[in-house]
């Protein structure tokens, strides 16, 4: 293509292109094409977008969540064994230091009971910081009156804070020793996130009665 007139002509022209360019060029990005999303079976649901330019969705049924990652996995263990003169307390769950933690459930296996038709049962204390093992806040009363295995859901969580712990206390009616493996799991949580008071959850007493096997 050939411009008539010489480089001055050509000049002139490049610079009203470029001109024209600087002066649209900002209107034109920020101007986008209307485009709809629509369902292919029923073309009236159209997708729609906010104010802010964010496309707007819903989920339908139900969404796979985890509560925690796999580090953040907690485990306690401990056995409350003796019979009605040497049985204690036994702290069941401590959260390792600089950490709270939430614990979905605790399950209770009792190898041997004390004696045939016996009441034994444990006590399930939350204890704060400053609290004696065995003497917090009452959680639960457990049944270990005979062999078998029982679990216990704290949910939505049983919060425990940095510093406290879990207890069992054991009430046996026989000289026969009985041994009853407790076991928590939950995860752990940054320590603000739990408050270092009394907690929520905790129930009024009720005995949870194992069904025999």
């Amino acid at each position: 293509m050939r411009f008539k007139g010489g480089s001055n002509t050509l000049a002139f022209a490049m610079g009203g292109l470029a001109l024209a360019i600087i002066s649209t060029g900002s209107a034109v990005a920020a101007t986008g094409q209307v485009v709809n999303l629509a369902d292919g079976s029923n073309p009236s649901h159209v997708a729609k977008v906010d104010a802010s330019g964010h496309l707007l969705a819903s989920v339908s049924g139900s969404v796979a969540t985890h509560l925690a990652t796999i580090s953040n996995f907690s485990r306690g263990t401990n056995a409350v064994v003796g019979d009605n003169t040497t049985a204690s307390c036994s702290v069941i769950y401590e959260p390792p230091t600089g950490k709270a933690a939430i614990l979905r459930h605790l399950e209770a296996s009792t190898l041997y009971a004390s004696e045939s038709g016996s009441s034994d049962f444990a006590a399930l204390y939350l204890d704060l910081p400053g609290d004696a093992h065995c003497a917090g806040t009452l959680l639960q009363y457990v049944s270990e009156a005979t062999a078998g295995n029982s679990t216990i859901p704290f949910d939505p969580g049983l919060p425990v804070p940095a510093g406290a712990s879990l207890s069992a206390q054991p009430y046996l009616t026989g000289p026969t020793a009985n041994f009853t493996q407790y076991t928590v799991t939950g995860y752990l949580v940054a320590p603000g996130l739990v408050p270092n008071t009394a907690s929520s959850n905790s129930k009024a007493p009720a005995r949870t009665v194992r069904p025999k096997q």
